[in-house]
């Protein structure tokens, strides 16, 4: 609201993927940056940090038109709720 933009690391709240150095890791990010690519629209929820100062989020995005945060809530996808469906996360 005030403009002001800041750089975080963030972590998918209840969810535990392989580490990002692995193998199995990466095969994840590149998955990752795939879905994610030219996505119109983010809404991140952040709750407290973690034991490495990362925040905990849930991330529902929309792909397609440009939407508001409204309905990016109403009609978005779960980002962290497809990585588990998906079978590349287990939840923690």
């Amino acid at each position: 609201g005030f403009g002001v933009f800041t750089r975080q690391r963030l972590r998918l709240r209840w969810v535990n993927s392989p580490e990002m150095e692995t193998k199995e890791g990466k095969k994840i990010l590149s998955i990752l940056q795939k879905k994610l690519k030219g996505i119109t629209g983010f809404v991140i929820k952040t709750y407290s940090k973690d034991k490495y100062g990362r925040y905990l989020a849930d991330v529902l995005y929309f792909s397609g038109k440009r939407m508001d945060e409204k309905m990016i809530l109403k009609e978005g996808l779960f980002l962290n709720q497809e990585l588990l469906e998906e079978g590349f996360s287990r939840i923690e």
